[in-house]
């Protein structure tokens, strides 16, 4: 019996050896190890990234800017969003330039206007050592010219989707219009192309666009009053629907003039009158690219990038169709 135990002991002690130089052999990571590792590869903050958008003016960017700052906050960074108070890239440029000065860490900027404006500008940011990302719109041509990480909506099928959603609002065809508010956006024009060419390829004749409303203007109260002037003059217009965020106006006129029932509306994006109109069930549909990522990601991947070295090249934040409760 007492051998049976002496072996028993010798036995674990045996194990414990063992474990003990397994534990402490070449390539272990202890707690402390671990901890210094985590030293070592913690970033001095803040780094800064600004944004500058197209058309600041727009609400559509208030949830890219909420995504910019809760991600800011998630990683210790100094961020800042800028813009135009209307769409220009023109101004737009304008700012990148005036940013490059400031020498922040990231420039995030989108391509909506010709790709040849921006290629200064952010050739200037680049030789400045300053990381280049785009948000939003990223015109093909700017990114066979100067390749940059992009963080936005794939507008490939987005004219597919919206016509099939016109198609089913619409099941008999008719005469409709279009609100195009902003003539010269790579992304809206892009929208537009593609819808008119799936319905005259798969429509069969049924759905007619009538009349294609582009004002020279993005000041609401002005682009309310066209659509107004528009409808007072077509009474039989089947329905009018929108390519970019102004969209949600026609949301607006509809509520305000009791219109729900006679006039089909819907559109891009989701303005304030279009989450009201798809609540009371006059918005048909919207459609949706998910702006908070579109400010959330990049300054996450700008983290990655300048703290890290890890690069993140495309992010696609979808077109997602929400129609109301009822439909």
């Amino acid at each position: 019996m007492i051998k049976n135990i002496v072996i028993l002991i010798l036995f674990l002690g045996l194990v414990l050896t063992i474990s003990l130089n397994f534990n402490h052999k070449k390539g272990d990571v202890t707690v402390e190890q671990s901890t210094k590792e985590m030293d070592r590869s913690s970033y001095t903050p803040p780094f800064k990234v600004i944004f500058i958008a197209h058309d600041y003016g727009a609400d559509f960017f208030r949830p890219v800017e909420q995504g910019m700052n809760d991600a800011c906050k998630l990683v210790n960074a100094e961020c800042m969003f800028i813009g135009p108070a209307q769409f220009s890239p023109r101004e737009q440029i304008a700012l990148i330039e005036a940013s490059i000065a400031q020498q922040p860490n990231v420039i995030v900027t989108t391509r909506a206007g010709p790709g040849e404006l921006y290629t200064s500008a952010i050739r200037k940011a680049l030789d400045a050592n300053i990381n280049v990302m785009i948000f939003n719109t990223n015109i093909p041509s700017a990114q066979s010219s100067i390749p940059l990480p992009f963080f936005g909506q794939d507008l490939s099928n987005y004219g597919e989707i919206w016509a099939k959603e016109v198609m089913r609002d619409l099941p008999d065809g008719g005469d409709i219009a279009i609100l195009h508010a902003t003539p010269g956006h790579y992304a809206t024009e892009l929208r537009l192309s593609s819808f008119q060419k799936y319905l005259a390829e798969n429509g069969q004749g049924k759905w007619t666009i009538r009349d294609v409303l582009s004002p020279a203007t993005q000041d609401e109260d002005k682009l309310l009053a066209v659509i107004k002037a528009y409808h007072e003059e077509n009474p039989d217009i089947k329905a009018i629907y929108g390519d970019d965020y102004y969209s949600h106006l026609l949301a607006i006129y509809v509520g305000r003039n009791n219109l729900k029932g006679k006039l089909k509306i819907g559109g891009a994006d989701l303005g304030p009158g279009f989450i009201e109109g798809l609540d009371k069930g006059y918005v048909s549909f919207a459609l949706d690219q998910t702006p908070y990522l579109q400010g959330f990601q990049p300054v996450i991947s700008a983290f990655l990038l300048t703290q890290k070295g890890i690069k993140i090249d495309h992010i696609d934040t979808g077109t997602t169709v929400i129609r109301p409760v009822h439909k």
